[in-house]
């Protein structure tokens, strides 16, 4: 089972019981998050009330207890305000879900590179800047490591390159460029 690699998507509602913590582990399963879905706790709210906050993304949980977590977008712009939802917990309207989960940048950098790399079984090619990986990339508006923590929801992406090539250009528009 390990060695297919298995994976759980979004996973904005998964929990931190531990017969689940421990399967996930156990199997090796990588848990895919997209920070956005934590705006789905006002909705979850409604259907199951109070009770369903600690099962919002607890992803220092997860990596406490040595589940693998990776980071997923959707998008090209907002890649800040998304990686500050993790290091923030705030989904706006007054509400902080889970502050004891709140993620330092580091983390949540590596789980867009580095670990994202053994998520999509391209460890050897991905994730890291080294000689003989493949030129993916992603060039952001400012130094996402020295920039004041309430500056990092501003990061906009600047150009984005898959392969050595160009995929993404904000200063052409925004245009994804032809491969």
């Amino acid at each position: 089972m390990r060695a297919r690699r298995l994976t759980i998507e979004h996973a904005e509602a998964l929990g931190q019981q531990k017969d689940i913590i421990d399967g996930l582990k156990h199997y090796g399963i990588i848990v895919s998050v997209h920070p956005p879905r934590l705006f789905r706790y006002f909705d979850y709210l409604q259907d199951y009330g109070p009770k369903v906050e600690p099962f919002m993304e607890p992803v220092k949980t997860w990596l406490d207890n040595g589940v693998k977590v990776v980071g997923q977008m959707e998008r090209y712009t907002n890649v800040g305000y998304i990686w500050t939802m993790l290091m923030t917990r705030d989904i706006g309207r007054g509400k902080i879900i889970l502050p004891d989960q709140k993620l330092d940048r580091v983390t949540v950098l590596k789980m867009w590179t580095n670990w994202a790399s053994t998520y999509v079984m391209k460890e050897k090619d991905l994730g890291s800047l080294e000689v003989g990986k493949l030129a993916d990339l992603v060039v952001i508006d400012r130094d996402y490591l020295t920039v004041p923590a309430d500056q990092i929801k501003d990061i906009k992406p600047v150009i984005t390159m898959v392969g050595g090539k160009v995929a993404y250009d904000a200063n052409a528009g925004g245009q994804r460029a032809t491969r």
